[in-house]
């Protein structure tokens, strides 16, 4: 566990204690623990909702969808839960019609969010899935009026991106799917299995910048101060050709939460951003 994550962790242990008090410590079943450890960072996973930051009455509505389709993480529960972050921040901002603020940031300028395609653990445009596949899904999605379509991976106390085993079934993956459709977008020497496995996740996000008209982004949101993940992100679009770098995007979640105070929001914009903030510990 990195320094980051532990004082993440600790700060959500202390918002845990003053904002809900009589909700019960989770259990964390890691090696060494077969009965579990009591984390004071984790919600008994009978209250994971409280995960969700409820101004917004409708949130529970999408969070009931996600777990019919099971679609909800295991670790939801755990105040650090990325899947629950993304839901946080985003989730007023469609209901407000408001993600025009992230294309922004993004340096869309003349561009209108399409908010019938708005979508939370989004994956029916993942290029496995026209393979028969299971599919990458991505933590946030939605398409412009124009039809540029940006993919968002969301990122908080986790401390790298995954990779995986050079086994048999993962070999044949590459083969029959990866190699082919990275060879569209990630430069030539970087096109072998080695380093495929060896950034996993991160070149399964990149492969889906893949159009000719350039209308596809993938962006990750990650904490500039978690440093190891910010870093292999910021890296990434080392793997890209040139025609697609500008596709892959990283923005720091202490930046957008600045972007979301200088637009001066009022009512329960306002109180929700609040508490985000002092939830997960942002600056300024």
């Amino acid at each position: 566990m990195t320094q980051y994550a532990e004082e993440i962790k600790k700060h959500l242990a202390g918002y845990k204690k003053v904002s809900y008090p009589r909700v019960p410590n989770g259990k964390w079943y890691g090696k060494g623990y077969p009965q579990g450890k009591d984390c004071p960072h984790i919600f008994s996973s009978t209250f994971r909702k409280k995960n969700l930051i409820d101004v917004y009455g409708q949130i529970e509505e999408l969070f009931y969808e996600l777990e019919k389709e099971k679609k909800i993480h295991q670790y939801f529960h755990h105040l650090n839960s990325s899947q629950a972050m993304c839901i946080n921040f985003f989730f007023p901002l469609f209901k407000e019609k408001k993600l025009e603020i992230i294309l922004q940031a993004l340096g869309l300028y003349n561009e209108k969010v399409d908010y019938e395609t708005v979508n939370f653990e989004f994956d029916e445009k993942s290029i496995e899935k026209k393979y028969g596949e299971t599919s990458t899904s991505f933590d946030f999605y939605f398409e412009t009026k124009r039809g540029k379509e940006i993919y968002f991976e969301i990122k908080y106390t986790e401390n790298k991106f995954g990779k995986t085993e050079k086994d048999e079934r993962h070999l044949n993956k590459y083969k029959n799917i990866y190699e082919k459709e990275a060879d569209k977008v990630i430069i030539s020497k970087y096109n072998n299995d080695d380093c495929f496995f060896e950034n996993y996740q991160i070149m399964r996000n990149l492969i889906h910048v893949s159009d000719k008209d350039n209308n596809k982004y993938v962006v990750f949101i990650i904490p500039e101060d978690n440093k190891l993940i910010y870093k292999q992100a910021k890296e990434a679009k080392d793997f890209v050709k040139d025609k697609y770098k500008n596709n892959v995007k990283v923005l720091s979640w202490d930046n957008l939460y600045n972007i979301i105070k200088e637009q001066n929001f009022t009512g329960n914009l306002k109180k929700h951003f609040s508490e985000f903030k002092k939830k997960y510990k942002l600056k300024n």
